[in-house]
């Protein structure tokens, strides 16, 4: 039955050719490698990212003119396939290589684990006065993407990237 709602095994080797995953050679495979297909990106849930990478370039469409995008993902099986997805809905002309870096070195799977510590390293952050810089700098963007999204707005001021 679950079977039923995942992606097709022949699209996702050619959008693995297109957008291939280059894993740091020390990681472990794919976290969560061994729940395959349990927790795996649904073709409902690949579509979703693919329209909205659809929608990021219609509004931001200078963003297909980079000459250099670097598109990181976790070592989730399920994170790389969804920045997959993005790029699909995106178009882009060139294929684009997803990079996962080692574990360890990882910002975006640091909080594995250990919630106590990622939330006391977040709070440390953004008491600094260089992440409230970047902050107001990127108000725009943030209002443009709350806008296309509008599940995204937490309130006036945040996003409510978990629900994104």
């Amino acid at each position: 039955m679950w079977q039923s709602f995942m992606m097709n095994n022949d699209f996702l080797d050619k959008l693995s050719t297109r957008f291939p995953i280059k894993v740091y050679p020390l990681n472990s495979p794919a976290i969560d490698f061994t729940n395959h297909p349990f927790g795996c990106l649904t073709k409902n849930g690949f579509d979703h990212l693919s329209y909205i990478g659809n929608k990021v370039v219609q509004k931001f469409p200078a963003i297909k003119n980079t000459s250099s995008v670097e598109v990181v993902s976790t070592n989730y099986m399920r994170t790389q396939v969804s920045a997959q997805a993005l790029l699909h809905g995106m178009n882009f002309s060139e294929n684009f290589e997803i990079t996962v870096k080692h574990v360890g070195q990882c910002s975006m799977s640091f909080y594995d684990g250990n919630k106590k510590l990622a939330d006391r390293l977040i709070r440390s952050i953004q008491s600094r006065v260089e992440f409230k810089e970047l902050e107001n700098e990127i108000i725009p963007v943030r209002q443009a993407l709350s806008d296309m999204f509008p599940l995204l707005k937490k309130d006036e001021k945040n996003i409510d990237w978990l629900a994104g």
